[in-house]
């Protein structure tokens, strides 16, 4: 019998978006924009400021209720520095969408590009994903707390 069960990568980056979310994110939406304009990703733990990779490889969206494939493939087209609608991954616990950046792209095009996304009135949010050794991670609009 197994004494430590593995954790899920599902799980953990629900969960540690959640914390990403309430550290990063829940002061002020003016923040949020801040971040975007000029990103610089981090957070405190023990006293350490600790930076958040962002991934060149993709981001996250999650589209609003009733938004066809059709529609958001047509978002995703719109936009120069994504990759290919098909290429997507679909997280549908969370009701997001994994949409992949083409090779090459620089961090300055990937926050543009979270940027026009989230002005498009068919998304929900759009918002990076940041690199780990062990997980993917991004942030949601929602956290677990653990007491």
């Amino acid at each position: 019998m197994e004494t430590g069960a593995k954790k899920s990568p599902l799980f953990s980056l629900f969960f540690y978006s959640g914390i990403l979310y309430f550290l990063i994110f829940l002061v002020t939406p003016d923040l949020v924009i801040g971040a975007l304009v000029e990103p610089n990703f981090y957070y405190y733990s023990s006293g350490s400021k600790i930076a958040l990779p962002l991934s060149k490889e993709m981001v996250a969206v999650r589209f609003k209720q009733g938004i066809t494939l059709e529609q958001q493939e047509a978002i995703v087209d719109s936009e120069e520095d994504l990759a290919t609608f098909s290429e997507r991954k679909e997280l549908l616990i969370f009701e997001l969408t994994l949409l992949p950046v083409r090779q090459g792209v620089t961090e300055e095009n990937i926050i543009q590009t979270i940027s026009s996304l989230n002005c498009k009135s068919e998304v929900g949010f759009a918002n990076p994903v940041f690199d780990f050794p062990d997980a993917n991670l991004t942030l949601t609009d929602e956290f677990i707390v653990k007491f």
